[in-house]
């Protein structure tokens, strides 16, 4: 059995951004030890965040999806990087912005600004489950650091 290298999970700091540089929040297949995650591989990881908002993750069986509304509300965990221009182009065209998914400004709950893919028509997506605790297909480190006592 190959060594599984550790992935070390800590909170996002709102450091200055590079310029010429925007930040983007991913929470499904682009985290790290996650099939998309080859896209950001060369890009600046910031940390761990999360974003609270009304709406909530949806399971779309091979990746999730965020849809915003009002009834619910979800904190949102992910990461957090630091991308250039080609990057965000490469991410855009995975998540089919502007018609499947949409990338809409957020703040994160330590105060970063940021991008995230959000799902646009909310109400397509009403039947769909929620994902459990908003935080998809977690590492066991990713587990650990979200769901562990504070010290």
């Amino acid at each position: 059995m190959a060594d599984v290298k550790k992935l070390t999970y800590e909170r996002a700091d709102p450091l200055a951004l590079t310029p010429g540089r925007v930040r983007v929040f991913v929470y499904g297949t682009l985290k790290r030890g996650q099939s998309n995650h080859g896209l950001l591989i060369n890009d600046k990881y910031i940390g761990a965040d999360s974003i609270t908002m009304k709406g909530r993750m949806v399971d779309l069986g091979a990746f999730p999806g965020v849809i915003r509304n009002q009834r619910d509300e979800a904190t949102i965990r992910g990461e957090v990087y630091e991308v250039d221009d080609d990057t965000l182009n490469g991410l855009d065209y995975l998540e089919g912005h502007p018609t499947f998914y949409r990338r809409d400004k957020y703040k994160t709950d330590t105060g970063i600004r940021c991008w995230m893919y959000t799902l646009p028509d909310a109400e397509s997506y009403d039947r769909c489950p929620s994902q459990e605790d908003a935080l998809w297909s977690p590492t066991d480190d990713e587990r650990e650091f979200w769901y562990a006592p504070a010290q």
